[in-house]
């Protein structure tokens, strides 16, 4: 009799926990991983007068990953915008774990051997792209529903689109969105001093034929599509539902490819966006990037007319893409 009742009433709780969920997960967060708070001042001020200040509503969290920043510096940048509050999760433990993996690794991977240039690369840079990939999600709550990537060597510009507008659709095609979207061969060939994205491929490849889905790409002249994720958008709720995409962050994490070789997080959330069957868009967010000493003002063709082009790399940047929000 039980039996019976809960079977009768499954599909009712089920489509309860998905009404839910649509309308639970609002909220969005403006994300940092910061070392040194100072770094960050000009950025938060920026956001506060060119975004935080126009929405005049509470579905958006200033939410700042950090490893050890002091609490004398954390309420120092929070004074200087005291009508924007300023989350601070410590995120120390992510730093500490893998550096305890590193020193297990009893050798290289032969789908991703590493080279000369990956070499190059401190741990903590190869973390801090393991971290942008995948583990902030371990860390950011779970009745967030959007996340605005904006890193501390970003100068927000004048020119941002009607932030006011900007309210959390599940239903919205944009899932994945940056400023650009780079163009990356699938055949990648190597240099004198290696490659980083060795092994991607193949990886794709193997989890796609396993869960019989088409793999499209040949060794012909390819190429995939990948963000720009110094400032870049993402639809949390759509990355929570794809169990695919998951599993291949999964496989990535195992290969420790992101440590020996350098697979950065720009490819990695490119492959996601092929993998989770979804499109590119671009951000309408002007910005300069100081650590690539480029402004963020170019053109690009979009199917909607030439415009304005918030883009850090102009000859990447020549795509026909739809405009987020435009």
């Amino acid at each position: 009799m039980m039996l019976r009742y809960i079977k009768n009433f499954l599909p009712v709780l089920v489509l309860l926990l998905l009404t839910i969920a649509r309308v639970q997960s609002l909220k969005g967060a403006i994300t940092l991983l910061a070392w040194n708070l100072d770094k960050a001042a000009s950025r938060n001020v920026a956001i506060y007068e060119k975004f935080y200040k126009p929405m005049r509503n509470e579905t958006v969290d200033i939410i700042i990953f950090h490893e050890a920043c002091s609490e004398e510096s954390q309420v120092k940048l929070q004074a200087m915008t005291p009508d924007m509050p300023i989350i601070y999760i410590n995120v120390k433990d992510h730093f500490m774990k893998w550096k305890e993996r590193m020193a297990m690794l009893s050798g290289p991977n032969p789908l991703c051997p590493g080279s000369k240039l990956s070499q190059r690369f401190k741990l903590g840079y190869k973390l801090m792209c393991w971290f942008w990939y995948k583990r902030f999600l371990d860390y950011l709550p779970v009745d967030y529903a959007w996340m605005l990537r904006i890193d501390d060597d970003v100068e927000v510009l004048d020119g941002f689109r009607n932030p006011e507008t900007w309210s959390y659709d599940w239903q919205s095609p944009v899932k994945i969105a940056s400023t650009t979207w780079l163009q990356f061969p699938t055949n990648v060939t190597s240099t004198p001093e290696g490659i980083f994205e060795a092994g991607m491929n193949e990886m794709t490849r193997e989890l796609l034929i396993e869960r019989k889905r088409d793999f499209t790409w040949t060794d012909s002249g390819n190429f995939y599509l990948a963000p720009y994720t110094n400032v870049m958008y993402l639809d949390i709720n759509w990355w929570r539902r794809q169990l695919l995409v998951r599993e291949f962050a999964n496989r990535v994490e195992e290969s420790n490819c992101i440590i020996i070789s350098r697979w950065g997080d720009l490819e990695l959330w490119g492959y996601n966006t092929y993998i989770g069957e979804t499109k590119p868009y671009l951000l309408p967010f002007p910005y300069s990037h100081k650590s690539h000493k480029c402004m963020a003002k170019n053109q690009y063709t979009s199917n909607q007319g030439s415009r304005e082009q918030y883009a850090c790399i102009p000859h990447k940047a020549n795509l026909e893409l739809p405009l987020a929000w435009g």
